[in-house]
């Protein structure tokens, strides 16, 4: 019976040293380790280059398929963020340029529903005329 619990401690004991491995020195973005698994998130072109270097288990040359290990990648990423940007940016000047033409149409639009200053300066001759014409008037006509 004793030797039973002894062997079974060593059991647990060799399983739990055998778990723990040595860090390594990828670049990663984010990393959890836990007795039971670990988990690391590499950075995208960083990544094929350690694939590349064989520091990731489980991935390497598959089919003789080669990983472009070249600034290439990086290089092709920025200039897609870029495009991205320049294309974001368009889209919010054209909405700037619409919403501001928008303004103006209908700024026009209630000017035109004013009456100008010449048709004011009628009505308001008309008026005078038609308040001169009631005091002019003959009272023995």
């Amino acid at each position: 019976m004793r030797g039973q619990v002894i062997f079974i401690s060593l059991l647990a004991l060799t399983t739990a040293a055998a778990g723990q491995k040595v860090p390594h020195n990828l670049p990663v973005l984010f990393q959890y380790s836990e007795p039971g698994h670990n988990v690391a998130v590499f950075r995208g072109a960083q990544l094929k280059q350690a694939i590349a270097a064989g520091l990731v288990p489980g991935f390497g040359n598959r089919a003789g398929k080669k990983i472009d290990t070249s600034a290439a990648d990086m290089e092709a990423d920025k200039a897609a963020a870029a495009a991205r940007a320049a294309a974001d940016a368009r889209a919010r000047a054209a909405a700037a340029k619409a919403a501001a033409d928008a303004r103006a149409a209908a700024a026009a639009r209630a000017a035109a529903a004013r009456p100008s200053q010449l048709e004011q300066a009628e009505q308001a001759c008309i008026q005078a005329c038609r308040n001169l014409a009631g005091q002019c008037r003959n009272p023995f006509a």
